[in-house]
Order: C-alpha cells, then sequence, then structure tokens
C-alpha cells in the first residue's frame, strides 16, 4: 500500500458519459486526467512474471498468444 501502482490508473476518477466532453474539459483545465505510470528503465515492452510479486492482477493472462496461463483462484497466483 506504500508504492507506486503497477499499472496504470483509468484516465478519469469516473467514467466519463462522453469523451469528447471529458477531453475538452481537460484541455481546458476543468478536470484533471490520471498520468501514465512511467515505465522503468529498462523496460522493453514484455511483462514479467515474479513469483514474489505477482499479485494476481491476470495482466499477463490477457497478453499471453499462446493462452498457456491460467489463474489459481485458491491461490490468487497463476500456472504457466
Amino acid at each position: 500500500m506504500v508504492s507506486k501502482p503497477w499499472t496504470n490508473l483509468f484516465p478519469a476518477k469516473y467514467a466519463p458519459k462522453s469523451i469528447k466532453k471529458y477531453l475538452k474539459d481537460v484541455q481546458e483545465g476543468k478536470v484533471k486526467m490520471n498520468p501514465p505510470v512511467e515505465p522503468p528503465e529498462w523496460f522493453r515492452g514484455k511483462i514479467i512474471y515474479e513469483r514474489e510479486k505477482c499479485i494476481g492482477c491476470r495482466s499477463c493472462i490477457k497478453v499471453c498468444p499462446a493462452k498457456a496461463i491460467e489463474f489459481k483462484e485458491e491461490e490468487k497466483k497463476i500456472r504457466i
């Protein structure tokens, strides 16, 4: 809870009804957009699985082209 987030937050606090209006309000300074998380210097566009740091976010499952990863619900971990 004290470390920075590993994933990007949704750009708005709540889902806007109109994206065009939301972006216009951002340009006019009426609302603030969540900035993207800065990637680490070594990041090259691949998700690296580290068993000790896994929080069960399932991002790796979404991007695996071979669909070779499954989520173990009882442990909140993945299995490759």
